[in-house]
């Protein structure tokens, strides 16, 4: 785990990022689907982004949809636009083509990055925009390939690194007060939202599990923050419970992230059996959490901290 100065909530993501992949640049990143990628990787896929989408026309300011399940790929987009200064916006990939239809109306986007079944069900509202998807092209769509971008741009400089107040993510909201709205984060916002996550009680060394989407506002909060610690991420869908179980003990993960521990019998009644003996702390979204039931059932589980994401201290539940 890197160690971080007092003044490190005025550094962007994509400074930390670049700053991981400088200190270690052979630890390992993220691990999705058993495919391990290194922070050195993680930042060089991500410059060639910025440099595909400068080849595209995209520039400063100019908006890039991201419609992508947890992935390198997705990851590599977020930073790609961090360091072209793009503005990355991110979609739910579980909405329909009626429901984003007026989120890509309003965002307008320069070029579109998703993976082929989530192209086919926006490709029809995405007229004249570059559309990039990752995996296998089906001929005649008019998306170009997730290679083709990293490679048209590979001779091309990239700029300064952007800094400053201006957006450079836009998170819709859940939509619960009718139509979706859209909150902006500059740099600035998102490097203060990742000094402030209670992270470090992690005791760093192993591996934190993820399950939220990293195209909701509180994954990808997670995700900057497990980064400024130069942790090891293993990405597990949000919906595969027994994924998570098995990952806990393959990757000995001392942290495991939308996770309320009494829940876990509900999920897979042999729990028990499994080595979950690494496992230091859990977290959830503020409300997911019976606080209070935690602390009571804690000793069951054998781990020692429940933590929620809306409070700042941690909890001393396992």
């Amino acid at each position: 785990m890197r160690e971080t100065s007092p003044t490190r909530d005025l550094v962007t993501p994509w400074e930390d990022l670049d700053a991981a992949a400088d200190h270690a640049p052979t630890a390992p990143a993220v691990t999705v689907d058993d495919a391990r990628f290194t922070y050195q990787q993680l930042r060089q896929e991500a410059q060639d982004v910025a440099r595909g989408l400068t080849a595209l026309g995209v520039g400063e300011g100019d908006r890039v949809t991201l419609h992508m399940a947890n992935s390198r790929e997705l990851l590599a987009s977020y930073y790609g636009c961090f360091r072209l200064g793009a503005i990355a916006c991110p979609l739910n990939v579980r909405l329909t083509l009626a429901e984003l239809r007026p989120m890509l109306d309003t965002i307008g986007p320069v070029a579109h990055l998703s993976q082929p079944a989530l192209d086919t069900v926006t490709a029809e509202a995405l007229t004249g925009v570059n559309r990039i998807v990752t995996g296998d092209l089906e001929p005649g769509k008019g998306a170009s390939s997730w290679d083709s971008l990293l490679e048209i741009g590979r001779a091309l400089d990239l700029p300064e690194v952007p800094q400053g107040t201006q957006p450079t993510v836009l998170f819709p909201t859940s939509g619960t007060t009718g139509t979706p709205k859209f909150v902006a984060h500059s740099t600035t916002t998102l490097a203060a939202t990742a000094g402030t996550l209670t992270y470090e009680i992690v005791p760093g060394g192993r591996a934190s599990l993820v399950m939220p989407p990293w195209v909701h506002a509180f994954g990808f909060y997670m995700w900057v923050s497990h980064v400024r610690r130069g942790t090891h991420v293993i990405a597990v869908p949000d919906a595969d419970a027994d994924g998570a179980l098995d990952c806990v003990e393959k990757y000995a993960c001392d942290w495991w992230q939308r996770c309320c521990i009494p829940t876990l019998r509900c999920w897979r009644p042999n729990t028990d059996v499994l080595d979950k003996s690494t496992l230091f702390a859990t977290c959830v979204p503020a409300g997911m959490c019976a606080r209070t039931d935690c602390s009571k059932r804690a000793r069951t589980y054998s781990v020692r901290h429940c933590v929620s994401s809306g409070h700042r201290r941690r909890s001393p539940a396992h």
